[in-house]
């Protein structure tokens, strides 16, 4: 996490304590909702003993790809008990508000296009003051990409903040940023074959619902892209989805379509389907032909 003090910047394990990733994957459209916590623990040693110690409240920004076809629809920020929904706002606009927030003294969080480059996005946090947290949740839609006839989820580890390790060995007293992930498959077809990171479990699993979730770890040790890759017994046949809001949208219908080109011969197996569990994404691009 970049640390902006007196317009200086430095990255520090400091800020970023805890990172929770669940995604809920249906067919193949992923909600993704990630969770940032984060804290202040700067304190000025006192002159006096007698005086109470006393800190600067910070500023906190990353950038992180603005990925295509991945929407951010919710954001939310819980500062002590107070939980604060985001609202989409013209930048200048946003802005405005985000500095008089600032300026009054309050804690503030923003997600704005990067002013240098329109590919990324930058999560701002101003005035986290000491002793005080914060947590940020982040809500995504992407729909799966397709990758050698499989779908592909996968969360890029430029979403989270980028961290220089010292040379130094790691200290006994070096607090680790707790890393959780939990990917739920749903589909109403049946799974084949589904390849996961190494180190993931599989705690469900079924032929229409699969878990994939990795708990307790320390997200520094997280070195590339999370990436989970499957296929279904429909994967090769064209679909439409399509769905109804009566209430808000009467006479509205959303479609979507779904559809792999593939030239492959057509499978002359029976109906009976085994998943295949695998680490090796190789494994999983052999198709069952």
């Amino acid at each position: 996490m970049i640390k902006k003090d007196n317009n200086e910047e430095q990255t520090d394990f400091l800020p970023l304590t805890e990172v929770n990733l669940e995604a809920e994957i249906i067919e193949t459209i992923a909600h993704i909702k990630i969770t940032q916590e984060y804290e202040n623990p700067s304190r000025d040693e006192p002159q006096d003993s007698s005086e109470e110690p006393k800190g600067k409240p910070i500023n906190l920004a990353f950038k992180f790809p603005k990925e295509k076809d991945t929407l951010i629809s919710k954001m939310m920020i819980t500062i002590g008990e107070k939980t604060i929904e985001a609202k989409i706002m013209e930048n200048e606009k946003a802005e405005q508000v985000f500095d008089d927030a600032m300026a009054s003294g309050n804690t503030a969080a923003m997600v704005s296009d990067a002013r240098q480059n329109v590919d990324l996005h930058t999560l701002e946090i101003g005035n986290l003051l000491p002793g005080q947290s914060a947590k940020i949740e982040l809500t995504l839609i992407q729909p799966l990409k397709v990758d050698e006839g499989a779908f592909n989820f996968n969360v890029p580890m430029s979403y989270f903040p980028k961290f220089k390790k010292s040379e130094e060995p790691k200290e006994d007293n070096e607090p680790e940023i707790l890393f959780n992930f939990t990917a739920k498959l749903k589909s109403l077809h049946n799974f084949k074959q589904v390849c996961h990171p190494q180190g993931f479990d599989i705690i469900e699993n079924s032929q229409n619902d699969i878990v994939v979730q990795k708990l307790g770890g320390d997200l520094t040790d997280v070195k590339k892209d999370i990436q989970i890759m499957f296929k279904s017994t429909n994967a090769n046949t064209s679909e439409y989805v399509y769905q109804r809001n009566i209430k808000q949208f009467p006479g509205e219908v959303a479609v979507m379509a779904q559809f792999m080109p593939t030239f492959g011969p057509k499978s002359t197996q029976s109906n009976e389907t085994k998943i295949m569990f695998t680490t090796d994404p190789d494994d999983l691009l052999e198709d069952e032909v």
